[in-house]
């Protein structure tokens, strides 16, 4: 009786192949998730720390909203292709560009616009449509988040809780602004610095989880990815 038939040597040679780019694939999703989480704590904690030390930098906001921007275009694309939270897919990408960069794009249009120019009358629809466009970018970008099967199941859904504290919180301001002369300026005060920190934590949480999700979470077959070659058996 005869053995088993070896494999040929180019059917090996594919497997090696396969083997290696999936490898290379989860480095690169780790090293997405790593990086990205990373600097979405740095968006969170830089301003507090610059606030809590009572240190103005000029810039500051503008090299936060680059930070934010870098952290949701690596969160759509990945590293070579590699660790996109949202598979790749269009509305996700799309959803988290628009997101990532709006903050920039608003930080920079006011850089060139004379001072005293614009009333605050005006200024302030300015500032409520951006911000309207931002909660919708994040809301689209976190169901997608949810639906695609590549972040662990226990963690797809936080990024989305996260912008609803967040909105939460920002309405709750908005209520409390208008009930000043109620409620006095201190518990104004007391509301305002509490949803500062409201943000920041929202940061803090996602981005430790997507750190903790590259370290010792498995990355998930990329939905993706096409299989060139059959397992050679």
């Amino acid at each position: 009786m005869t053995g088993p038939m070896p494999a040929p040597q180019g059917a090996e040679a594919r497997r090696d192949a396969s083997v290696n780019a999936s490898a290379r694939s989860a480095k690169d999703t780790r090293l997405a998730w790593i990086i990205g989480g990373s600097l979405l704590i740095a968006v969170g904690l830089l301003p507090m720390a610059l606030q809590a030390a009572s240190v103005f930098v000029p810039g500051l906001d503008l090299f936060g909203d680059a930070l934010w921007a870098a952290a949701l275009t690596l969160f759509a694309f990945g590293v070579r292709g590699a660790g996109s939270v949202v598979a790749r897919r269009p509305l996700g990408v799309t959803a988290l560009l628009l997101a990532g960069f709006l903050p920039l794009a608003g930080t920079l249009a006011w850089q060139f616009v004379p001072a005293g120019s614009v009333t605050p009358g005006a200024a302030i629809p300015i500032t409520q449509i951006q911000l309207v466009l931002m909660l919708a970018a994040l809301l689209t970008a976190t169901v997608q988040i949810g639906r695609a099967p590549v972040v662990p199941p226990g963690l797809r859904w936080l990024p989305l809780i996260a912008v609803i504290v967040v909105a939460t919180a920002f309405a709750g301001a908005q209520i409390i602004a208008m009930q000043v002369p109620t409620l006095g300026q201190q518990v104004l005060s007391l509301f305002v610095a509490v949803t500062t920190l409201v943000p920041a934590l929202a940061l803090f949480a996602v981005g430790i989880a997507a750190i903790v999700a590259g370290v010792q979470q498995p990355p998930r077959a990329d939905p993706t990815t096409v299989q060139i070659y059959p397992p050679v058996s």
